[in-house]
């Protein structure tokens, strides 16, 4: 089992990784070694990048969780938007005994998409005192060099622009791959500078320097867990354990009091596999002993070319059953009402797919339509829906260029959306 400190009963396990282009990528059947490394590090949020397709989506759920009898499930896969050539993307993975996923965002940016889930801490009063937690998960442009420095900083100024409209009060989570090199990096200053409504803070606290190839960050090191790429193809990264690139930002309110509905757990935040002594070495390599076992580090290598990081959370609030809204007044857990709620997710302006989003409180298992219509409000497609909560893309790259409306059925209101 990993080294965690301080173990609460209402503990939140929070964790990022960076799966390396599965399911693609060498070795294969890599969602089995994922749930040995689950079932050492036991997350209750686990959020990935590099994610390739809904089937590798898909193949995670059921089979890396497999070691729990909690029920676990997933955000919606959207391709990159951002642009269609790149087959990465990110997802979270969240345990339904303690979460309950309210909404589902994607933020385009030049490089590629930033992926934000809204998900309710299933407490026993969550009817009168919700506990929501806004998740972004990122993976930021790559390399150095002036243009991709900044890059990585327009791309952190999307979401802080986000994080503007974020009402007061959530407990917000920034993971991903940030490719970040040293302290003094834009980006890494965007995330945390204190001028923003919802600011956020590094668990480690003061690491200013420069991280990469030094020893005295050795510590936070996470790629890469390789030296060679025998045996995984032509790409990943290697050169040993030598770059803190994958990072979990929080709030800065969640350090700032142990006796808040929510809080961070000191000294929590670890970068799995890394017991700080295998500097330009792979993290399988034997000399890199310690509190992170040779079995684990070898699963970890084999896994991908970066190491997963993680931190716990605690609530002094109870988990629980949460009371369901009412389908007739619409009353219940914040910002859910009944009986459908239905919306175009992102852009309203699209050339090939629109994106839309769909709840439906009760959940309706009978089949549902949705319905296009042109200006002058003829029926020009029709979509069958079956499931109670999703995102969908449709193909509305047939229709012709104008302004179009969108509905579910006579149950929701028409929302505008321009083909172009």
């Amino acid at each position: 089992m990993y080294p965690l400190g301080a173990i609460a009963q209402e503990a939140l396990h929070m964790m990022f990784y960076n799966l390396y282009r599965y399911p693609s990528a060498t070795p294969g059947n890599r969602e089995l070694l994922l749930k040995d490394i689950l079932a050492d590090v036991q997350p209750d949020i686990l959020m990935v990048c590099e994610l390739e397709s809904e089937a590798g989506a898909d193949a995670l759920l059921q089979q890396s969780f497999a070691y729990t009898q909690d029920t676990f499930a997933r955000g919606t896969f959207v391709y990159n938007r951002s642009n269609e050539q790149d087959t990465l993307q990110q997802m979270v993975y969240f345990n339904r005994r303690k979460f309950t996923l309210l909404g589902e965002y994607v933020y385009p940016t030049d490089v590629r998409d930033i992926n934000r889930y809204t998900l309710l801490v299933n407490t026993t009063d969550a009817d009168k005192d919700s506990l929501i937690m806004e998740l972004f998960v990122v993976h930021l442009k790559s390399s150095t060099g002036t243009a991709n420095v900044r890059s990585r900083f327009n791309m952190a100024d999307t979401l802080m622009q986000v994080l503007h409209t974020i009402p007061p009060g959530r407990h917000v989570l920034v993971a991903g791959d940030m490719n970040f090199y040293n302290s003094s990096e834009l980006a890494y200053r965007h995330f945390t500078d204190t001028v923003h409504p919802h600011p956020l803070a590094d668990p480690l606290g003061n690491v200013s320097g420069t991280w990469q190839d030094n020893p005295a960050f050795a510590h936070m090191h996470t790629q890469a867990t390789r030296t060679s790429r025998a045996g995984f193809g032509l790409y990943g990264a290697i050169g040993g354990v030598d770059d803190r690139f994958d990072i979990i930002f929080m709030s800065r309110h969640l350090e700032a009091d142990s006796t808040a509905d929510i809080s961070y757990v000191k000294d929590s935040y670890k970068a799995y596999g890394n017991n700080g002594n295998c500097l330009n070495k792979a993290v399988n390599d034997v000399s890199c002993n310690g509190a992170y076992s040779q079995a684990f580090r070898q699963q970890l290598h084999d896994m991908s070319d970066h190491l997963p990081v993680g931190m716990t959370l605690f609530t002094p609030k109870k988990i629980g059953p949460v009371k369901q809204p009412d389908p007739d007044t619409g009353t219940g857990i914040a910002g859910r009402k009944a009986p459908v709620h239905f919306g175009i997710y992102g852009a309203n302006m699209v050339q090939h797919r629109l994106y839309v989003q769909w709840r439906m409180d009760p959940p309706v298992t009978a089949q549902q339509t949705i319905y296009i219509c042109n200006a002058v409000g003829n029926v020009v497609y029709t979509h069958h829906i079956h499931t109670a909560e999703a995102i969908e893309g449709l193909n509305v790259s047939g229709l012709p260029a104008g302004m179009y409306y969108i509905r579910i059925g006579e149950a929701t209101a028409p929302h505008k959306f321009v083909k172009y």
